[in-house]
């Protein structure tokens, strides 16, 4: 602010102080003394002059969670399954033990049952609002909503401009010389040129051959896994997934 230490009273006040250190002679209690009436002054005008924030205070009792569909009712539940599991694991008696890990067991399933519920509720409400972005004219909308979902939230502008040599004992540093070694890595990735006196030649020989009659059983048209899939056949599949496993708009 631009009225901070600017009264006459406090400029006052500073240049008092700073006379009577520049003259002192005296001992260091002197000194001491002095610099806490400064600092009491400095901390009457900053708490006259600043807008004063109250924080909360930092604490272990609420876990936080990298999830958008954290809630309230989520962090009960799961401050409840960790304190009967606390209880569990720091009992003594055996016959009691056995009695805190049933309701132990029972706060883990109902707590993931929560967690499965939301995140599914979270998901299809994701996919809809993806759905609805893709049948609008303006395309660029819907890649900037999928641009902000999933580990694109967490990703960072800036590279590590260093690299190892191809020994790996020292490194390597500078843009166009990290840009270099990478380029010449890529360079010698799947060549077929092989320096190595202790290569095998022959089991080479035997890898490329094996490929080549996969290619070729591959391309058979009699190979039953090259048929058109059928209708019958994806109903088939459908009829025996697990209902509500697969989070999607048609709630299968």
């Amino acid at each position: 602010p631009l009225d901070f230490m600017a009264s006459e009273e406090v400029l006052s006040k500073v240049n008092d102080t700073i006379q009577r250190l520049m003259l002192i002679n005296e001992n260091d209690k002197r000194i001491n003394s002095l610099y806490s009436e400064f600092a009491i002054i400095l901390d009457h005008e900053m708490s006259k002059t600043f807008e004063q924030i109250k924080t909360k205070p930092k604490g272990n009792n609420h876990k936080f969670f990298k999830k958008p569909y954290w809630n309230e009712e989520l962090q009960k539940q799961w401050n409840m399954k960790k304190e009967s599991e606390s209880l569990w694991l720091n009992c003594k008696e055996s016959a009691k033990k056995r009695n805190l890990k049933e309701l132990y067991c029972i706060e883990r399933r109902h707590f993931d049952k929560l967690h499965r519920k939301y995140k599914r509720n979270y998901q299809q409400k994701e996919q809809l609002n993806l759905l609805e972005l893709s049948n609008k004219a303006n395309s660029q909308d819907f890649w900037k909503y999928i641009g902000k979902l999933g580990i694109a939230q967490e990703r960072k502008q800036e590279l590590p401009w260093e690299v190892t040599d191809p020994e790996g004992n020292n490194s390597i540093r500078g843009h166009q010389n990290v840009l270099n070694a990478w380029a010449k890595t890529y360079e010698q990735l799947y060549s077929t040129v092989i320096n190595n006196e202790e290569f095998d030649e022959d089991h080479y020989s035997n890898i490329k051959r094996a490929v080549t009659q996969i290619d070729q059983q591959d391309s058979d048209e009699n190979n039953p896994m090259n048929n058109e899939i059928t209708i019958e056949e994806v109903a088939t599949a459908v009829g025996r997934a697990k209902l509500r496993k697969a989070a999607g708009v048609d709630n299968i």
